[in-house]
């Protein structure tokens, strides 16, 4: 029987524990859904559906930092004890991340806490659940400073960059869930977090993405690639859904 390990928000936004090593020495996590996942804590329909593109559309770009080129371990059932309560996945987010140890900085008199990312792609999420980069500024903050460098902003402590303020809203993230208003002083726009309704929709395809997976080899049959394409749909609907409020 195995032990799982520590939770950690993995690059797909999803939180989830190692649960074992695969045949390509990488590790296999299993999500707080119960679900296997890729060291980059991305699941197998969606894996499998990838590849496919690859081999039928010679230059196909996955919608993820994900490269794998297999499922090793991801269609293997595990055994494993029951772990201890793990952090709930629900907002709060910067509650959440607090419980699983992750980076904390303050930025002009406001905490934030780091979700994913290195470099200029890094996430934070402050207090009241509003999303920004490294440095404090959220993503309509960053596109004024692309959109105009020489731009002079009020607040003099604000620090300029070129970061990108994006992410992945896949199903299970802990960033596909919209912070309740409870928490919230006031609401503010330039936020990336969606609504109810996409999630809704993201279980229904969900369901699909775990039909395809039985029974599937490796390579990906058909059904796993319905499956996927459901789910990568749910996905693209994230991506381009209208931003809401935020609470600031």
């Amino acid at each position: 029987m195995l032990s799982l390990g520590e939770p950690v928000v993995l690059p797909s936004g999803r939180l989830c524990r190692q649960v074992s090593t695969n045949r390509s020495d990488n590790p296999v996590y299993v999500d707080a859904q119960g679900k296997l996942t890729c060291h980059h804590g991305e699941r197998s329909p969606s894996i499998m559906y990838w590849i496919a593109k690859e081999r039928a559309e010679p230059g196909y770009k996955r919608p993820s930092v994900c490269d794998c080129a297999n499922v090793d371990g991801l269609l293997t059932d595990y055994t494993y004890e029951s772990p201890s309560p793990s952090p709930d996945p629900a907002p709060p987010l910067y509650k959440l991340l607090q419980a699983i140890g992750a980076d904390e900085k303050t930025i002009r008199s406001r905490p934030q806490r780091k979700v994913l990312g290195s470099g200029d792609s890094e996430i934070w999420v402050q207090p009241s659940g509003t999303i920004v980069c490294a440095h404090g500024n959220t993503r309509k903050m960053v596109e004024r400073m692309k959109a105009d460098p020489s731009k002079r902003f009020k607040c003099k402590s604000i620090q300029k960059c070129n970061c990108t303020v994006q992410f992945p809203k896949r199903i299970g993230s802990v960033l596909a869930t919209r912070p309740t208003r409870a928490s919230c002083t006031s609401a503010t726009k330039g936020s990336e977090v969606p609504g109810a309704e996409a999630e809704v929709g993201a279980e229904a395809a969900e369901v699909g993405a775990e039909a395809a997976e039985v029974g599937m080899e490796a390579d990906a049959g058909a059904e796993a690639e319905a499956g996927a394409e459901a789910e990568l749909g749910v996905e693209a609907e994230f991506r381009t859904e209208a931003e809401l409020d935020v609470c600031a």
